[in-house]
């Protein structure tokens, strides 16, 4: 009403006017911080003094979604901190949908060029499993004979990279599948964890006879096998480089 006015009305009475309507503006921004309008109806519909403690609540609690930001983070690297590779496993199958969800964070892992160069074989059955872990171990060098106690075995091939991925590798020497891969491996080796279920990535193993078991096409690659089931072993402290030792910043 007073805006409508102004023009009739002296010099000082038009700056006190709009000095007025300045200062309605700035109680209606804080109203509808404090207030949106989807809290109106639950405010009414409060005593007073609830409404003055929800009131502080709102002004002084921090940012429910920095909240969530910093809870996450926390959790995440306390999954980074307890997964670890596991060389025992108890004689315990993994649940379906447990497998289910670990693939699904493979399947949803980052590549160049959103290449995906990788195909997955999940390897239950308890005689093929048994020439896996052969194809893993070695006698000779008395090594990797514990894959013979995980219950699953996924089985990570190297497929061909788009065209995009192929050219950039070219162009810039390197080969992005196998730095694709090993980030799929990431994923799921902390979507086990995640699971409860422990796991090693196998990179050791025979391609000719794990071709032969699962009848894998002898121009597909076998990247690593990584065994997944319900750990065996205690929990270990990591013993890894300091930060200074691996970190630098804005030169090497």
């Amino acid at each position: 009403m007073l805006t409508g006015l102004t023009g009739f009305l002296p010099k000082k009475e038009k700056f006190n006017s709009k000095r007025r309507n300045r200062k309605m503006d700035r109680i209606d921004n804080i109203r509808n911080v404090l207030f949106p309008e989807s809290f109106i109806f639950y405010f009414v519909n409060r005593g007073a003094c609830g409404n003055l403690l929800l009131l502080f609540k709102l002004a002084f609690t921090r940012n429910p979604a920095e909240q969530t930001n910093q809870t996450d983070m926390q959790s995440f690297l306390d999954l980074v901190q307890h997964r670890q590779s596991d060389r025992a496993y108890q004689d315990k199958p993994v649940e379906a949908e447990k497998i289910e969800r670990i693939l699904e964070a493979a399947r949803l892992a980052p590549s160049a060029c959103n290449s995906q160069p990788w195909k997955f074989i999940v390897v239950t059955d308890p005689e093929k499993r048994l020439q896996v872990a052969d194809a893993t171990s070695s006698k000779l060098l008395s090594m990797n004979h514990f894959t013979k106690q995980a219950p699953v075995q996924l089985v990570v091939l190297e497929e061909n990279g788009n065209f995009t991925s192929s050219v950039g590798g070219w162009i810039t020497h390197k080969h992005y599948p196998h730095i694709d891969i090993g980030i799929v491996a990431a994923h799921i080796s902390l979507a086990a964890a995640d699971e409860g279920l422990g796991s090693c990535i196998v990179g050791w193993c025979d391609e000719k006879k794990v071709q032969k078991a699962l009848d894998i096409p002898k121009n597909k690659r076998v990247m690593m096998v990584i065994l997944l089931g319900y750990s065996a072993q205690p929990f270990r402290e990591k013993k890894r480089k300091t930060k200074e030792e691996i970190v630098s910043y804005n030169q090497y």
